[in-house]
């Protein structure tokens, strides 16, 4: 059974603020050649995969 004073033990009150920023536009040239990067060794399941080859035999 949980008591009013071990309820009370466990809540948590906060204040946040939140920011949304939908400009992708890359700003530096190291995190764009990242990006580029990733996306380049990224795994793909269009070319990974042969879908051409039957599947079960």
């Amino acid at each position: 059974m949980t008591t009013p004073q071990a309820a009370a033990a466990r809540r948590v009150s906060y204040q946040l603020d939140t920011l949304w920023d939908f400009d992708y536009e890359p700003t530096h040239q190291d995190l764009q050649a990242l990006y580029e990067t990733a996306k380049k060794n990224q795994w793909n399941g269009s070319t990974a995969i042969d879908w051409g080859r039957p599947i079960g035999k």
